[in-house]
C-alpha cells in the first residue's frame, strides 16, 4: 500500500512498471475530461480505469483488489476516506493525492464528516 501525492507518483515507477501508463493518462487529463465510465489505456490494454461520481457515506463502498493486481485511486473532485477491510488503517484521499492498493479488501467512499459529492478515478493493472 502506498499513500502519497500525485507529484511523487513517478518515484514509484521502478516498483510498478505500469505506473508510467497511469501517469501518462493523468498528464493528459483524460479522467477529468471523460464522463463516468470504464476505459482502457490505448498504449497498454492491461491498464484500465474507471471514473465514478457518488456521495460519500458512513458505510462506504466495498472495494476488492484481486490477486496479482494493483489498484490506484485518485480524487478528481472532493475528498473521501479509504480504509482497509478491518479499518486498521484509514487514509484521506483528496485532490492531488493517491493511494495504491495491492490484493485485499477495502472500503472507499467513506465520509470524513458529512456526506459529500466525490468523483474519483481508479486504475487497475497487473502487479
Amino acid at each position: 500500500m502506498i499513500y502519497d501525492t500525485l507529484s511523487q507518483m513517478e518515484s514509484y515507477q521502478t516498483c510498478f512498471r505500469n505506473l508510467a501508463f497511469v501517469i501518462s493518462i493523468l498528464d493528459r487529463s483524460l479522467p477529468y475530461d471523460k464522463p463516468d465510465g470504464s476505459y482502457v489505456c490505448e498504449e497498454n490494454r492491461d491498464v484500465t480505469y474507471v471514473t465514478q461520481s457518488y456521495v460519500t457515506s458512513s458505510k462506504g463502498l466495498p472495494f476488492t483488489v484481486k490477486k496479482g493486481e494493483c489498484a490506484l485511486l485518485a480524487a478528481l473532485d472532493g475528498e473521501c476516506l479509504v480504509s482497509t477491510g478491518d479499518s486498521s488503517a484509514v487514509f484521506k484521499v483528496t485532490e492531488g493525492s493517491f493511494i495504491l492498493l495491492t490484493e485485499g479488501e477495502y472500503k472507499k467512499g467513506l465520509s470524513a464528516n458529512l456526506p459529500s459529492g466525490f468523483r474519483e478515478v481508479h486504475f487497475s493493472f497487473p502487479a
